[in-house]
């Protein structure tokens, strides 16, 4: 048997204060259009 177990997102840290600009930066299947569908709730 093969171990397939996928990690969606680990070790997420997410703060934005009022009127602060943020970007997301990582590389190719990093998360970064995941993160906020599953902060929103998408």
């Amino acid at each position: 048997m093969h171990n397939c177990t996928k990690v969606a997102v680990q070790a997420l840290t997410f703060s934005v204060q009022a009127g602060e600009c943020f970007g997301v930066l990582g590389t190719n299947g990093a998360g970064k259009t995941t993160t906020p569908s599953m902060l929103s709730g998408m």
